[in-house]
């Protein structure tokens, strides 16, 4: 699907019922190398953080979201003032 549209930016959930935000990371860069990826979890061990960096994710997001973090990171990869 993600194919389909023209995305700035993608905010990645790690743990989803169906496929994991890594497994979509990993097909979605096999179709888009240069979008920016942020994950967004609660997962915030050095393990996580390395895994996410991996597969191919931009940024590692902790929730409870830090919002002046969130719109910095937006700033950073979509060029917000």
């Amino acid at each position: 699907k993600c194919s389909e549209y023209n995305y700035s930016l993608v905010l990645m959930d790690i743990e989803m019922p169906v496929m994991d935000g890594y497994d979509a990371t990993i097909m979605i860069r096999k179709i888009n190398k240069d979008i920016p990826i942020i994950a967004l979890t609660s997962n915030g061990t050095i393990e996580d953080i390395n895994r996410t960096k991996s597969v191919g994710m931009n940024e590692h997001l902790l929730k409870p979201i830090d919002l002046d973090r969130l719109y910095s990171t937006f700033s950073k990869y979509m060029n917000v003032a």
